[in-house]
């Protein structure tokens, strides 16, 4: 119930009241009223207090609502400006030209001054000479047509070394859409920044170690897919086909490649496959596939390692590289081996054969020595017996000369 209704009920009451008081006087005068009037007034008085204590009564719960409300609404600007306040980020509220109205506690301690010394300064003051064209250029965006912007500039505190921060800046229109007030967000990204110098530093060391190894190196994740290439693997890729290096390139699912190939070496692919997957997987600590990749101009071997990433299984490391030359030299050697086989083959067969030669050579000599002997043994023979008939009319038989005679006769006769 409004203050205006009570209002009108005490008016109607009034009203009441001095109908009452004429039909008193005109009933005889204001000394005697009769009992009938006196009666209907009491009533209408009766009814119009109650009706003034509903009245008064709904304005007390009515007050008592209002005063909830404003301590609630009291409350929530408290608890708005404590989030304001003590938010781990810088809060400014700015006018549509970045001059500071409000600050935080947060954002005075970034810029190295009271929050009070904030107000009324312009934002662009903070903000490091290089870096003021580019926050001007993005507030001009803004008030064009822009809802949020997102910048990384460098701030200037008042007597601190700059640092690099995060702003996000929110437009605040009103219902004709005019700019009305910006607010920013700030957020020192410093260690940050640091950070992603520190790694971009460790993926440079990485990268440089890759490249430096004369091997096709690819580094896969968990899933199989590439997550860094060195330069020996990409060259190769390009050298073999620009289809093979966009399908094997930073990004790309090896594993996928290798389901999905075709043609000569599709049962290499598939004995890859295999084995990466046990690789990544933990059930296999190390694979190695050598294979041919011959093309109409030459011969070409590979052989493929697959080493794991980490022993908690984070990825895999595959070494691909050519063995064209150790292969042709194992190819050399084998012939080596096999000329030298035959050689030594061939050698004992020419020293089968001298040895025959030798053999027959030396019977056919024996023969002849035997002959010649036997044949000079005859000739002796005769001799000696011839000589024995001549000494025998002029050497008695007990000469020594006789003797020597008889015994060589008689190894003529043995041999």
């Amino acid at each position: 119930m409004s203050k205006y209704y009570v209002s009108e009920q005490i008016e109607a009451a009034q009203e009441r009241l001095a109908i009452l008081e004429r039909q008193v006087k005109s009933a005889g005068g204001e000394a005697v009223v009769p009992p009938g009037v006196q009666v209907e007034a009491l009533m209408e008085l009766s009814v119009a207090l109650e009706e003034l204590q509903v009245a008064e009564e709904e304005l007390r719960q009515q007050n008592e609502e209002l005063l909830s409300t404003r301590q609630m609404v009291e409350m929530e600007r408290q608890r708005y400006q404590d989030l304001f306040d003590f938010a781990p980020d810088g809060y400014l509220v700015t006018d549509p030209q970045g001059v500071i109205r409000e600050a935080n506690h947060v954002a005075a301690i970034l810029f190295q001054v009271p929050s009070g010394f904030l107000v009324g300064k312009p934002l662009l003051v903070f903000v490091v000479s290089e870096d003021r064209r580019t926050l001007s250029a993005g507030l001009m965006g803004l008030r064009a047509e822009g809802r949020v912007q997102r910048w990384e500039l460098r701030l200037q505190p008042r007597e601190a070394s700059s640092f690099h921060a995060a702003i996000t800046v929110a437009a605040k229109r009103n219902s004709e859409g005019r700019l009305v007030g910006l607010r920013w967000l700030i957020r020192d990204i410093t260690e940050r920044k640091r950070a992603d110098e520190i790694l971009q530093e460790s993926e440079a060391f990485k990268q440089a170690i890759l490249s430096s190894l004369g091997a096709h190196i690819a580094v896969l994740d968990r899933e199989g897919a590439i997550v860094a290439i060195n330069e020996a693997w990409e060259r190769f890729a390009y050298e073999n086909s620009h289809s093979v290096a966009a399908r094997t390139g930073v990004g790309m699912n090896y594993l996928e490649v290798c389901r999905q190939a075709k043609g000569e070496l599709a049962d290499e692919a598939r004995q890859a496959l295999v084995g990466i997957e046990a690789v990544l997987n933990g059930s296999q600590p190390h694979f190695s596939l050598e294979y041919s990749c011959h093309s109409p101009s030459e011969k070409r071997w590979f052989l493929l390692n697959v080493t794991p990433l980490s022993k908690s299984g984070h990825g895999a490391v595959i070494s691909h590289q050519e063995i064209t030359k150790q292969k042709l030299i194992e190819e050399e050697k084998v012939q080596l081996f096999e000329a030298v086989s035959q050689q030594s083959e061939q050698l004992r067969a020419l020293t089968r054969r001298l040895a025959e030669a030798q053999e027959l050579e030396r019977k056919r000599l024996t023969q002849e020595l035997h002959d010649q002997v036997g044949r000079n043994l005859t000739a002796l023979g005769l001799n000696l017996n011839i000589i024995g008939v001549k000494l025998g009319e002029s050497v008695a038989e007990d000469n020594p000369i006789r003797a020597r005679l008889n015994d060589s006769l008689a190894l003529v006769a043995n041999n």
